[in-house]
């Protein structure tokens, strides 16, 4: 919309500085999210990907339907936000599911890219968007979800763009004054 309308500027959404954050990495790859958009199928196609490999992940999905759920990754109560800041900062990749109608980016992959994170992304449209570096990024078909595990694994720490830092919730606001 902001290439078709005049003087609408493109702007995702912020994100904020989180508290309680891990001081070590402790998963390889972590989601934290609500059953929606087939992201419980995804993420079970996922799983034995990251098992036969011995790749540590957290994969933790609220969801009120009961669900066979061979890999333990249900919650019936959705967590706190600390404790959910913590397995994300505890992680070194992201693993992000996207609705299959959605355009723009989720707030987990502004989050993760703001904090220097890898994310794993359904979302086809990310290669479009200027601010994302695809080196830090890979695309996953949501129907056959392979997992690149080298890129997984590898360690490389990535630094925030000015971009990034300039949705931080503090200087996001300032669009709007």
């Amino acid at each position: 919309d902001s290439k078709e309308i005049k003087g609408v500027k493109f702007l995702p959404i912020y994100w904020k500085k989180s508290e309680n954050l891990a001081k070590d990495v402790k998963y390889d790859v972590s989601l934290i999210g609500s059953d929606h958009d087939n992201r419980f199928n995804i993420v079970n196609k996922v799983i034995p990907q990251l098992k036969e490999r011995n790749v540590s992940y957290c994969f933790k999905i609220y969801s009120e339907t009961d669900l066979e759920d061979p890999y333990g990754i249900i919650i019936k109560n959705p967590i706190p936000i600390e404790e959910t800041n913590y397995i994300t900062s505890a992680s070194n990749c992201i693993f992000d599911t996207d609705r299959e109608i959605q355009t723009g980016v989720t707030p987990r992959l502004i989050w993760a890219l703001a904090n220097g994170k890898k994310v794993i992304s359904t979302n086809k449209n990310l290669s479009r968007l200027g601010f994302v570096d695809m080196e830090q990024v890979r695309i996953v078909d949501r129907n056959n979800p392979i997992i690149d595990i080298e890129f997984l694994l590898n360690k490389t720490s990535y630094k925030v763009s000015d971009y990034l830092k300039s949705l931080e919730v503090d200087n996001w606001v300032e669009n709007f004054l």
